[in-house]
């Protein structure tokens, strides 16, 4: 009996088979009404392609009506082979997926590859590409439907209108170029499974790209098409946007990464790798294979097969040095643009050199070896890049970010890591959904931070708590970024690297101290310190923006808006801020040699790089008469260190002590997070006393050999964990920050030779004062003169003008009984506008030449000063002096010519100066002194009794007045256009009646 034609199996082939009659097995009837899939050049005019198709009559969806789901394609015909078809095009970088499946299910092609494992390879192919691709699009499209009915729902006047309505054009755009890439490239004939499998990875990442929403994802071709015909390319995209990770896939995937790699520059090592590990995932790749990155110098992680490549800004500038025309990659991607570090600010004239060195070369994509640089940001200036880049073509790209709640703060705190832990308590506490991102300054708030929530929080299995800054390894990076467990809060302290470039899911709640670290030059009392203070309104946003990247957030500001309205909008440039001595080191070690003619984005002044000369000259980096480098400033600039940290360094070789100076240099690098900070007085004295120990008896080197001591015998345990931290434990030490030293001591020691070997032994008087001696050759300009006891602090050599400085609560040196004469500081930090000094040496100053002390402003015998005292002073009048966080003393102390030091807790102000500066200031102050009293004991303040009665409070809790309902003494205007004055508001308030309100107190804000 013959077998019926529906019981038989269905053919391997499917209507592609070209058997004919001849094959055995069934075969499904062609679609109705359907025309045959063909690659998009090939549809007639009277055929629709598959992106103008409705998803209901999509070949590939499943509403259409198909039997057995199987298309209808047109015969196996012979195509060419792969070799001879561009599998990627500029245009078009996603083969069709129809296309690709029946490729591999063709007899020639199958034969070639008839293993289980590639069988079962086609059979998931069918499955992704038949089932995937219009389950996205229907997905999509629902979405869109969705959001245009809650956008209907919205009254005209709700704020959110525009919001929505921006992310439906996201929505749609995204759409449109998923439909575009889909149905416009070529028909693809694999030869081998290596390269189905890659046109299927291809097709993979556009189904995931258009699930993630990313806003850039819509403007793909708009960015293409500028990159292939611009020589330069700024892009401003919004935070969520997701600039950083796409746009170099897009690139690889346009083709442009044949004649070499994709480099992405980051200001920082931590962005550089974590990037790299990210984009590696959604590449679909091992890192260091297609996708890796090279920071410090650890060996890269790269390969053969490399396309992208991330780097830190200064690996980028030391293969300049190598290759001024960057043979090696096609595309430079300066990522984060805004932060203006001093690598930046030298790419931008490097690159713009080598821009001019290639002027002869044609615009055309395929005609030149060297494709555009291309600047990215979300908030940078981009009026500033189009002037420095005359031929920069702008593109703007929105963001992508979920709604965001702010609160601010009732008024600034007095500790602001203190505010930021109670509320990082009090959100864990109240069972709100969401981790939380927490913005301190450094590692030693971090660690502090995390200290005290994870007392409160006891239990593991309720919160993991993690620091990030860019001292972490690998590994302790990694853990912010994995998964916990549902049940698990991560709650993340971290530094400003957590601003940009990197997105850690799940964030809900970010709490922002609004204050950073960072360091500063001031020219005028010619001196770096490294300052923490408040960040700018920029920078703000960053943090900001962290809480709505993946879902509805919250932003908590331990300030005010008051506050936040008087910040900066923008930071300023590094290279403006600092003395530019490593700069202009840098550019000498590339070839520049007068720095004055560098294009310089923004250019620091003649004087500042004249004076970043003559340091580099006096530190034996500058041959004085020609003024290129000597062969000791070639190996600083390699180091890449602040000129007098390798200048010490270099002076251990020649001492023959090398080892300790490296390790010195390793615990400088960490000078400010070693001693855990404790809150007790019992920790407190604990601290103390370990301080105590590890100080030299005689006092020869102070915190220097302090920090020495301490790593010997932190060294001495070995890599025994268990045992470094109990000893660290006992000691008052933070292991962490010890780990950190070890790091940059063995990186720095691998630069200077990679077969270096430590050589430590017991330290002596001898052995102690060659080390001494050469802190003296680096940090010679760094001499501080006593001013007779300690709590009068120190008076800095190299200031022309006189600049006054305590010791840091952390030093060696608060422990003696007596200030040493002489000093050489490490660094300066500003707290609330006061100076402290951080690791200070005491010297004989006949160690240091007289070359030396030549090259300083002032003798030591000009820094003599005298001090007037001013006792009895409240908490209320100290703060009307010195304004809050002291901001009001720096002016204060430029216009009198002398240093003003405020003490809360023994209720005095304390002026240095020289004795005719002293007279006058004395009798100004007592004058603001005056005044502020007066104020004080004619201020009121309204409190609230009962409902709507009110009472007028003065000095003395003496009742001036009684107010009911509708009874007011105070007028406050709000949201006031910037273009009304005073007078407008005083002829609106005669209306009232109210203009007598002008002689007694108008609040404008």
């Amino acid at each position: 009996m013959a077998m019926s034609k529906r019981s038989l199996a269905p053919c391997t082939y499917g209507t592609q088979c070209n058997r004919g009659e001849d094959c055995e097995l069934a075969h499904p009837e062609p679609l109705a009404n359907m025309p045959p899939i063909l690659p998009p050049s090939r549809h007639s005019n009277n055929q629709p392609s598959d992106s103008s198709m409705p998803l209901s009559h999509h070949p590939c969806s499943p509403h259409g009506t198909r039997p057995d789901k199987t298309i209808s394609r047109p015969p196996f015909q012979k195509r060419r082979p792969a070799s001879s078809i561009r599998p990627i095009m500029p245009t078009a970088n996603v083969i069709p997926t129809a296309s690709l499946v029946s490729n591999l299910e063709t007899p020639d092609f199958i034969g070639r590859t008839n293993t289980p494992s590639n069988r079962r390879y086609r059979s998931n192919s069918r499955t992704q590409s038949r089932v995937t691709i219009p389950d996205v699009r229907e997905e999509h499209e629902l979405l869109i439907a969705e959001q245009d009915s809650l956008l209907d729902q919205l009254a005209e006047s709700d704020d959110t209108r525009l919001v929505k309505t921006t992310f439906i054009e996201h929505l749609k755009g995204q759409l449109e170029t998923f439909n575009t890439i889909i149905s416009s490239l070529h028909t693809f004939n694999p030869s081998t499974l290596l390269e189905a499998q890659n046109h299927l990875n291809i097709l993979n990442r556009e189904i995931k790209r258009l699930k993630t929403h990313l806003p850039i994802y819509a403007r793909r071709q708009d960015l293409l098409d500028a990159i292939m015909f611009n020589r330069v390319v700024i892009l401003k995209a919004d935070t969520g946007s997701g600039k950083s990770t796409q746009l170099v896939q897009y690139l690889v995937d346009a083709g442009l990464a044949d004649r070499g790699q994709i480099v992405c520059t980051q200001p920082r090592r931590l962005a550089a790798s974590t990037l790299a590990s990210r984009v590696a995932e959604e590449f679909g790749c091992k890192l260091g294979e297609e996708v890796g990155f090279h920071v410090g110098t650890s060996r890269p992680r790269v390969s053969d097969r490399t396309r992208i490549r991330f780097v830190t800004d200064a690996i980028l500038l030391n293969e300049y040095h190598d290759d001024p025309m960057l043979h090696s990659y096609s595309i430079v991607v300066i990522d984060e643009a805004h932060e203006r570090r001093i690598d930046t600010d030298l790419l931008f004239g490097v690159m713009k050199i080598c821009l001019q060195q290639r002027n002869d070369l044609k615009a055309s994509l395929y005609n030149r070896g060297l494709y555009p640089l291309i600047i990215m940001s979300a908030t940078l200036d981009e009026e500033l890049l189009q002037d420095y880049y005359r031929d920069a073509h702008l593109i703007k790209v929105g963001g992508r970010t979920f709604p965001i709640e702010d609160e601010y703060a009732v008024e600034d705190p007095e500790d602001y890591v203190d505010a930021a832990i109670a509320k990082t308590l009090q959100i864990h506490e109240s069972k709100e959904l969401g981790d939380i991102l927490v913005f301190l300054t450094g590692p030693e708030e971090i660690n502090r931070a995390i200290d005290e929530v994870s007392k409160k929080i006891k239990s593991e299995n309720l919160a993991c708590i993690l620091p990030l800054h860019g001292k972490l390894n690998e590994d302790e990076t990694e853990e912010v970024f994995a998964p916990t467990d549902s049940r698990r809060r991560k709650i993340i302290f971290a530094t400003n690297v957590a601003e940009t470039s990197i997105t850690i899911d799940g964030i809900q709640h970010v709490i922002d101290s609004g204050m950073v670290k960072e360091v500063m030059w001031d020219s005028k009392r010619n001196m770096r310190a490294l300052k923490i203070g408040y960040t700018t309104q920029s920078s703000v946003k960053q943090r900001r923006g962290r809480a709505g990247r993946t879902s509805v957030g919250k932003c908590y500001h331990l300030y005010t808006l008051d506050t936040y309205e008087s910040l900066d909008i923008c930071p300023r440039a590094e290279i403006l801020c600092i003395q530019p001595s490593l700069a202009v080191l840098k550019l000498k070690h590339l070839g520049i040699h007068d720095v004055s003619k560098f294009a310089w984005l923004q250019s620091p002044s003649s004087q500042s790089l004249q004076d970043a000369v003559d340091n580099l000259t006096w530190l034996g980096a500058l041959n004085s008469k020609t003024g290129k480098l000597t062969d000791v400033g070639q190996i600083m600039a390699k180091l890449g260190l602040e000129p007098m940290l390798s200048a010490m360094i270099l002076a251990g070789k020649r001492q023959n002590c090398l080892s300790y100076v490296l390790a010195l240099a390793g615990m400088l690098s960490v000078v400010q997070n070693v001693w855990w900070r404790a809150k007790d007085e019992v920790g407190k004295q604990l601290s103390h006393e370990k301080r105590a120990l590890f100080a030299h008896d005689s006092g020869i080197g102070g915190d220097h050999i302090a920090l020495l001591r301490i790593f010997l015998e932190w060294k001495a345990l070995g890599d025994f964990k268990r045992t470094n931290s109990t000893w660290c434990r006992e000691n008052m030490i933070n292991g962490k920050a010890m780990k950190m030293a070890d790091n940059f001591i063995r990186e720095v020691a691998c630069q200077i030779d990679p077969n270096f070997k430590f050589d430590l032994v017991q330290l002596n008087d001898n052995l102690i004062e060659k080390i001494v001696r050469c802190v003296c050759a680096g940090y010679f300009q760094h001499l501080a003169i006593s001013n007779g006891y300690l709590r009068a602090g120190y008076q800095l050599v190299s200031s022309s003008t006189g600049v006054c400085a305590r010791i840091h609560r952390s030093s060696t040196l608060t422990l003696a009984e007596e200030a040493p004469k002489f000093i050489l500081y490490h660094d300066i930090l500003i707290i609330n506008e006061t100076n402290f000094l951080t690791a200070a040496c005491p010297i004989d100053l006949e160690w240091l030449e007289k070359s030396w002390l030549a090259s300083l402003p002032r003798s030591p015998a000009q820094c003599v000063l005298n001090c007037f005292v001013i006792n009895n002073l409240g908490p209320a009048l100290l703060l009307s002096v010195a304004g809050k966080k002291c901001r009001n003393i720096p002016s204060l102390e430029e216009s009198l010519g002398v240093f003003v030091d405020i003490d809360y807790e023994q209720s005095q102000l304390t002026i240095w100066g020289q004795e005719d500066k002293l007279q006058r200031a004395k009798f100004h102050l007592e004058r603001v002194l005056d005044r502020e009293r007066e104020k004080l004991r004619t201020e009121v303040e309204e409190f609230e009794i009962i409902g709507t009665t009110r009472i007028l409070l003065g000095a003395g809790a003496r009742i001036h007045l009684a107010l009911v309902e509708d009874e007011y003494v105070k007028v406050l205007l709000t949201h006031l256009s910037t273009n009304v004055t005073e007078e407008q508001i005083r002829e609106r308030c005669q209306v009232y009646g109210i203009d007598n309100m002008f002689q007694e107190k108008l609040e404008l804000s």
